[in-house]
């Protein structure tokens, strides 16, 4: 198991990577010092699936994926939105050659001519 900045990366015994885990699909994590298993709850599709992971380090894995989730978070909330995507542009009808104005906005695009 790999901890990276965006997902937890699973190998295989040789080092290929076997699957790739995103934060936005983990739904819950746990684990316990006693036996130490740590538990990754993680969406598949429309099901919750149960990953159970045995490991000494059970607590350090545990903290060391909470914070780079929490540091996913973060970047995420970090990112400013894009220019705001809309506007009105000139246009022309070219079997007639009337002018009009094309109005883009959240709800649709509505075609507007000087005549219509």
């Amino acid at each position: 198991m790999e901890v990276c900045d965006d997902c937890i990366v699973l190998r295989s015994n040789i080092g290929t990577v076997y699957e790739r885990w995103w934060y936005e699909k983990l739904i819950n994590m746990t684990y316990c010092p006693k036996t130490k298993v740590l538990c990754l709850w993680r969406r598949n599709g429309q099901e919750t699936q149960l990953n159970k992971f045995y490991t000494k380090k059970c607590r350090e894995l545990y903290y060391c994926v909470k914070d780079s989730m929490e540091r996913a978070a973060a970047r995420q909330q970090s990112i400013k939105p894009g220019p705001e995507l809309g506007g009105e542009f000139p246009v022309q009808d070219m079997k007639t050659g009337e002018g009009g104005l094309l109005q883009v906005t959240l709800e649709g695009i509505n075609l507007k001519f000087m005549h219509s």
